[in-house]
């Protein structure tokens, strides 16, 4: 009976039955055609005798009555089983394993092994009973289309609505439904208008399409009232961020209340609204007026204290304000045409505006040492005294309140005694550059960061010489504060130059001379230098006996060395080697100059710590890492030879696992190495020297797992073709560098483990983290 089983539908099956035997009782004889088909198909006669009998009283009784009419064609598969789902509606079923599905009441119910679904069937069925014998088990089945469900529950769907939130693009409040039919998920997270539900998501439609489209202005299309009301709230919203205060503008619950009493309840989208106005036939009864959105004006001369525009000698500034505590922008902006940038000098914006001249004052006073902080108290009455004897706007601010109170308090305060720093950030002037197309290219609270951005190219030679400050004969830290880069502004070609302090080796001369150039990075590696010498002149024994330490580890370990590749000389190689070492222990790498308090706790750290001992045991694990190195060296070598003698060498794959030793240890690392770093590449080393061995015998496994790493490896790729990171975009990048190598030790080497948990959703993370580092506005 095989041949009669439908794949879909035992209940098609019986049709294949029925259809058969017909076609088989067609002709004179047809009992006897009945007989040898029952014969033929191992059928009961007297059961298909019963099943004619049914079809003619059915047949006789449906002609009898009106309204039905007989099919002419074959009834398609889709009608029959959306026939059949009607009357069986609680035998369907939701597939959760395989022959396993969830009916009504939350049963499971097995497929019969008889069935023709068995192991083939839909993710939903219905069934014609159910039967429990050692298991529930659903007979007679058919898989059916979950869409015809919702239509055939009808009133005995349940539905639900959750996240009714405002949509922009339809104009309508949009909530996601789920329809359930006998505790069995029909539809999840479908969107629907909210507002159409019922009469009290009606009423909450017409709250959020109130706030979310009038309030806040997300409402697209033409609407004269709403675009008069917006320019209302902002022309007060911008008076509240000039003035720096809160409630001229009416809160969101007036303005709610506002359009709540003039729309209908039925108005809770876009389309209602549309509708609502076209009955009005105008839109004037929602023209807000100023007292329906401002609550109280501030004054006139309150307002001109806080103005548009700043007035310099290029021509007016434009301003913007933003009363935003802890933001970037919070205070006053300038914008700046980068076309004006060479004539404007700093003390201009010192002064801020009018509005906020008296609150800084106030803060600069409180900020000062407190043998001159007490001689102004009261400081209210104090500022009011100062404010009347300063000349806005002519020469710096700082000069003219030196002079104002030697003045008015025969006070001497001095330059030093300013403490800037203190200040609140929105007592600086914020600098916008705009270029000439109008956008903005550079922000920044510093007005020399500004003009650094802005300068064309360094003065030439001679005037360099004859302006910037050098000194000679530094042999010991001599600098109270942290030498700071300095300006120059080149007359001649309209820019400004910010200099950087650097630290030189005298030729011939154990001492160092203090000198300002332009190149930061060339300034950062001559200080590196500057400050090694600087820091071994203080201990010249312990310097010259760790030089023989490291010529003795060079000759002991001559092969090592030999087998990295470093082309130098071995006195040239052995002072990179004490080089490397003392950069570790006094942390010069970075090159960043110290203040005082910073250098003397470096020299008696080393008195501690002791040069030899601490040099001894960092030379010791340089020493063992190189050794690492040529033995991961050794491992490859070895394998790529017999890669040969088989002739089964892929020349690609090996030159990738030299290109990966190579970058682990390179002929330059004692440039960069440091005493955090030893560990892990000793580690990574071993992790590659695992793979070769694995990856011998099994490459297309190593190839698998390094289609892991590509993703993570072309996203390092971009991140080191950028163009002058910034801090935060370079330590980023470092993390991301390492993360990328902790992974591949996961995947190539897991026995060793990693410094930390990793994964491809760490490094996905890490990496949207190093995008957002290294994001600017720059041009």
């Amino acid at each position: 009976q095989r041949h009669f089983l439908h794949p879909g539908s035992d209940f098609l099956t019986f049709v294949n039955i029925w259809d058969e035997c017909r076609q088989a009782m067609q002709g004179r004889h047809p009992a006897a055609g009945l007989r040898k088909f029952c014969q033929k198909n191992f059928c009961s006669w007297q059961r298909m005798r019963e099943w004619f009998d049914i079809h003619d009283q059915i047949t006789r009784t449906i002609s009898r009555q009106k309204g039905f009419i007989l099919n002419t064609e074959p009834a398609p598969a889709a009608a029959v089983h959306q026939a059949l789902t009607a009357g069986f509606l609680r035998n369907i079923g939701l597939r959760r394993k395989k022959n396993i599905y969830q009916i009504s009441a939350n049963r499971e119910v097995v497929l019969f092994p008889g069935s023709g679904l068995h192991n083939r069937g839909g993710q939903w069925i219905v069934a014609a009973d159910f039967v429990q014998t050692s298991r529930l088990f659903a007979r007679v089945v058919a898989t059916i289309d979950p869409t015809w469900l919702e239509r055939l529950g009808g009133e005995l769907c349940k539905r639900s609505w959750s996240d009714p939130h405002w949509q922009k693009k339809t104009g309508q409040v949009v909530a996601l439904e789920k329809v359930t039919l006998f505790g069995l998920v029909l539809v999840a997270g479908r969107r629907v208008n909210y507002g159409r539900i019922n009469t009290q998501t009606a009423q909450e439609s017409r709250d959020i399409f109130i706030r979310e489209g009038l309030i806040a202005g997300s409402l697209e299309g033409c609407y004269p009232f709403l675009q008069h009301n917006l320019a209302l709230a902002k022309q007060y919203a911008e008076m509240e961020e000039r003035v720096r205060r809160r409630g001229i503008i009416m809160d969101e619950q007036v303005l709610y209340q506002f359009y709540a009493r003039r729309l209908d309840n039925t108005v809770y989208d876009r389309f209602t609204l549309n509708r609502l106005l076209k009955k009005k036939k105008n839109d004037k009864f929602l023209w807000m007026r100023e007292e329906d959105i401002c609550r109280s004006l501030p004054d006139t001369d309150e307002l001109y204290r806080f103005p548009d525009t700043l007035r310099t000698s290029r021509g007016e500034l434009q301003l913007h304000y933003s009363f935003q505590p802890g933001h970037d922008t919070d205070g006053v902006t300038v914008d700046i045409p980068v076309h004006y940038s060479p004539d404007l000098s700093a003390p201009l914006f010192e002064w801020l505006v009018p509005g906020l001249l008296e609150d800084k004052i106030f803060y600069l006073l409180k900020g000062l040492p407190k043998r001159l902080r007490k001689l102004f108290v009261p400081l209210p009455d104090s500022i009011d005294r100062i404010m009347d004897g300063l000349d806005l706007y002519q020469g710096s601010l700082y000069e003219a309140l030196e002079r104002t109170i030697l003045r008015n308090f025969q006070v001497t305060i001095k330059r030093a005694d300013w403490q800037l720093d203190n200040l609140p950030p929105h007592l600086r002037m914020r600098f916008q550059l705009r270029n000439q197309q109008g956008k903005v290219v550079f922000t920044s609270k510093s007005f020399h960061e500004l003009a650094a951005h802005c300068s064309s190219s360094p003065p030439a030679r001679s005037r360099q010489t004859a302006t910037l400050p050098e000194q000679h004969g530094i042999t010991d830290w001599q600098f109270p504060e942290v030498p700071r880069p300095v300006t120059l502004a080149d007359e001649k070609n309209n820019s400004t130059t910010l200099y950087y302090p650097t630290l030189y080796a005298e030729e011939g001369q154990q001492s160092l001379t203090l000198k300002y150039i332009a190149d930061p990075a060339l300034a950062m590696h001559q200080n590196a230098i500057g400050l090694r010498l600087l820091y071994s002149l203080q201990f010249p024994r312990e310097i010259k006996a760790l030089g023989k330490e490291c010529r003795a580890a060079l000759k002991s370990h001559f092969a090592s060395w030999v087998s990295l590749g470093i082309q130098a000389t071995a006195a040239e190689t052995s002072q990179m080697l004490c080089d490397c070492i003392l950069d570790g222990l006094l942390q010069t790498r970075t090159g960043e100059l110290p203040d005082t308090a910073q250098y003397n706790t470096t020299i008696q750290r080393i008195k501690t710590e002791g040069i030899i001992p601490w040099g001894r045991r960092y030379l010791q694990q340089i020493l063992e890492l190189l050794g690492a190195r040529r033995k991961t060296q050794q491992t490859l070598t070895r394998c790529r030879q017999r890669a040969n003698k088989s002739k089964s060498c892929d020349r690609d794959r090996f030159d990738h696992y030299q290109e990966l030793l190579d970058q682990l240890l390179p002929r330059d690392f004692l440039d960069w190495l440091t005493p955090e770093e030893v560990a892990d590449r000793q580690r990574y080393l071993r992790a590659l020297e695992k793979r070769i061995e694995r990856a011998e015998h099994a490459p297309a496994k190593d190839s698998r797992k390094e289609q892991r790493l590509h993703t993570a490896l072309e996203r390092l790729r971009r991140c080191k073709n950028k163009k002058k990171p910034s801090p935060a975009c370079r330590n980023a990048i470092s993390r991301y560098e390492r993360m990328v190598e902790e992974f591949r030790v996961s995947i190539f080497a897991p026995e060793l483990g990693t410094a930390f948990p990793i994964s491809e959703k760490r490094l996905d993370q890490q990496w949207h983290q190093l995008e957002n580092s290294c994001h600017t506005v720059e041009q």
